[in-house]
């Protein structure tokens, strides 16, 4: 299923690490469902490669009273930045964060492409806003983040918790301050435990048809906005599969409600 699904194609052909972030979080997540509650946080803690999805992923994690995976995250977390000061030095990881700060800020050559993203701060720059206030972007964050409270206060069912995950995983993409067309290879992660939620579930419903057409609509809206602006997901308008994903979240915190 992987070869077929676009981003996760673009992050080997890139030689990107979202294919390894996928596995973390993949991992992490089998383990909670197993009640290894403390082992998922650990191993979640390796995606701080990719920091900016924790940011928002940990706090609904806690919301959900996942308690344990928030305290092994906390620790492997610690572990971690120990490490990387023995290897940098206090002054390296500082300089870290002030170079990821004047790179987000640069606008000479070389610069972030924002309209490269699949987040809200990329469809905002994708749609001809040329100036990106980070009001704008706090406040779509801020909402998204509320859908993911809002699915936290679904009581703990054995056959939601993956729906809701998912939701949360999509989440956590679209409100994360940086989110590159490869990295929506986390989304195989949400579409099959969306796809296992439409198994389980017998009877059909509306909620059930949106979901599985919004899981296969992942896989082919990607490829149609290639063939349509550009020969490469560059200048594809990429930025154009935000909606679908925002559209998919919300379809799974309506299915995760009832």
């Amino acid at each position: 299923m992987g070869f077929c699904f676009l981003p996760a194609l673009t992050a080997l052909t890139l030689g990107q690490d979202s294919i390894l972030l996928l596995f973390v979080i993949s991992l992490s997540y089998m383990l909670m469902h197993k009640k290894r509650d403390g082992a998922s946080g650990v191993v979640l803690a390796l995606a701080l490669i990719k920091f900016q999805y924790l940011v928002i992923l940990v706090p609904l994690l806690l919301l959900s009273r996942r308690v344990r995976v928030v305290a092994g995250f906390a620790l492997g977390a610690i572990g971690l930045t120990l490490a990387s000061c023995m290897v940098t030095g206090w002054r390296g990881l500082l300089e870290y964060f002030r170079f990821l700060h004047d790179f987000n800020i640069h606008s000479g050559y070389g610069a972030l492409n924002t309209a490269l993203m699949v987040n809200f701060r990329g469809f905002l720059r994708g749609m001809g806003w040329a100036s990106e206030s980070p009001v704008y972007t706090l406040v779509a964050g801020a909402i998204l983040f509320c859908v993911g409270i809002a699915c936290s206060r679904v009581p703990d069912q054995a056959n939601k918790s993956g729906l809701i995950f998912a939701v949360y995983i999509a989440i956590a993409l679209v409100a994360a301050p940086y989110a590159h067309f490869p990295d929506m290879t986390l989304l195989l992660l949400s579409v099959l435990l969306a796809l296992d939620w439409v198994a389980e579930t017998g009877r059909e419903t509306i909620r059930r048809i949106l979901i599985s057409l919004c899981c296969t609509l992942l896989f082919v809206w990607p490829v149609v906005l290639l063939i349509l602006h550009g020969h490469y997901w560059w200048n594809s308008r990429i930025y154009l599969v935000f909606p679908l994903i925002v559209s998919c979240g919300n379809f799974g915190w309506g299915a995760s409600a009832v």
